[in-house]
């Protein structure tokens, strides 16, 4: 079989164009039009595609707890990603049993994680001074390459590291995130 790639440099492949436009892409009136559509009522059963407990689990079970248990020699470092507040919220006002889905496996992932020594998990979901700013955002997911440069430095220093002794913390203070963040007032 022969592949081709149209981009002749390997390190070019997944970078942004140098004339793409960053702050034009990434920034809280698109972050807030993106919520503003998926609570709307006609879309927000988008919010609820993908989120199946015993399915989650059983594909993390399959996927990511045998890879690690047959390889217990490798480090992994495992991170859930800094999704804008806007993401949890909206599940919270538009599909609360998909946000205690959310809920449910982040406590079960966290509690199967902690048990394995060659296991680093992250939670960036808690970074506030990143998830709440929604300039770093060009929806309610994804983020600008200024926070995954954050990340990388992140889990080079263990800023946001789940604590194997109380591996539901950080879910814990995410409840309290979203709980307390109000949408009214935001910016159309």
């Amino acid at each position: 079989m022969l592949f081709k790639f149209p981009i002749p440099n390997v390190d070019d492949v997944n970078v942004l164009r140098p004339d793409f436009d960053v702050a034009g892409f990434y920034n809280a009136k698109k972050a807030v039009a993106a919520f503003r559509r998926i609570i709307d009522p006609v879309r927000n059963s988008y919010l609820a595609e993908g989120y199946d407990y015993d399915a989650m689990v059983r594909h993390f079970e399959r996927d990511a707890v045998s890879l690690i248990e047959k390889n217990p020699e490798v480090k992994f470092d495992i991170y859930f990603t800094p999704y804008s507040i806007l993401q949890f919220v909206a599940m919270r006002d538009a599909s609360p049993a998909t946000l205690k889905i959310v809920y449910d496996f982040s406590a079960y992932a966290s509690k199967r994680l902690a048990q394995f020594p060659n296991v680093r998990l992250f939670d960036f979901r808690v970074a506030k001074e990143v998830t709440h700013d929604l300039s770093n955002y060009g929806d309610v997911i994804h983020h600008s390459p200024a926070i995954d440069l954050k990340v990388l430095s992140w889990l080079a220093g263990g800023n946001y590291l789940v604590s194997r002794a109380a591996p539901t913390a950080s879910t814990e203070l995410l409840k309290a995130q979203i709980e307390a963040y109000r949408p009214e007032g935001l910016e159309r």
